[in-house]
């Protein structure tokens, strides 16, 4: 199997026959027909159906075909390495949070971004590492729950990835218009067990089920009413907006969280905290453009 077979057989696929494929690609459709028959011979496995009227993929040939794709889709990235040895790659990902928006937003408005390609993700926690893991990205931002962090850093070793903590704060409680705390200066823990919360779907399904190490106890949230759980900013606006439900968080500056009318309110004398900080390869160093991006988040951090 080689490139030329892949992308004769795509080619056709796309073509709908031989003939145009051949057309297309300055060859022969003997040559093109042959070709493919090859990679049938060599897969043992019929790719394309050949009709009258052109040929079209067979069950098999379309778990090929989609793998093919991208086959030469990598190929290509490959082959035009040397035009883009000049340019810098900026790849990030992080969990949802407006606070990393904003400051990427901040980030690009304020830097010449001529010679720059940015990739920028969301995801849960156990994304971001496979996303680290495959090199797609090469820093990403989360914040990690304390009952989290024994089994977090397990998971992280495990990958040679590496967590270092930018900014560590305590519980908040989001609330809209409709919470009855809502013009409160702070709300006890007490006062949370009347409250109906959103659940941000986050990684503790995730890291109990993969590490040995257990989580710590989340008391007295543990017990607390649940009826929603979503992974949709959207939706978790539109409720504190609408409804008296509320989410806690642990989010550096919750206050950005989408709308003005959110407040976000302290929840005193609770132990429990969130650890925000960056992840990456604990074999690699940074390139300067994520340096300089992590630079600029420190810097807003610190600033708010």
């Amino acid at each position: 199997m080689d490139i030329k077979q892949l992308q004769y057989f795509v080619t056709s696929t796309d073509c709908g026959s031989f003939k145009k494929a051949a057309d297309l690609l300055y060859t022969s459709q003997p040559h093109i027909s042959k070709c493919i028959k090859a990679l049938e011979d060599e897969l043992q496995v019929e790719l394309l159906r050949r009709k009258a009227r052109g040929v079209e993929l067979t069950e098999a040939g379309k778990t090929v075909y989609y793998t093919a794709r991208q086959m030469l889709k990598d190929a290509e990235k490959i082959t035009s390495i040397q035009t883009l040895q000049n340019k810098q790659f900026l790849r990030i990902g992080c969990q949802t949070s407006d606070f990393l928006i904003h400051s990427i937003t901040d980030y690009i408005q304020n830097q010449p971004l001529d010679d720059m390609t940015i990739r920028y993700i969301e995801g849960d926690i156990s994304t971001l590492m496979t996303e680290l893991n495959h090199r797609h990205i090469d820093l990403a931002f989360a914040s990690v729950s304390h009952a989290m962090l024994p089994a977090f850093h397990q998971k992280l070793e495990s990958r040679h990835l590496a967590f270092y903590p930018l900014f560590q704060k305590k519980t908040q409680l989001l609330a809209g218009p409709s919470n009855p705390f809502y013009n409160c200066n702070s709300v006890t823990e007490k006062d949370l067990k009347s409250l109906h919360f959103i659940q941000f779907e986050e990684d503790t399904d995730f890291f109990r089920k993969n590490s040995s190490v257990p989580l710590l106890s989340n008391e007295p949230f543990g017990q607390l009413d649940y009826p929603v759980c979503t992974n949709s900013r959207q939706l978790i606006i539109s409720l504190l907006l609408n409804t008296d439900y509320c989410l806690l968080t642990g989010n550096i500056h919750p206050e950005l969280f989408g709308d003005t009318r959110i407040r976000s309110i302290p929840v005193e004398s609770t132990k429990i905290k969130y650890t925000f900080g960056y992840i990456q390869n604990s074999r690699e160093s940074l390139s300067p453009s994520a340096q300089n991006l992590l630079q600029h988040v420190k810097q807003l951090i610190f600033k708010g």
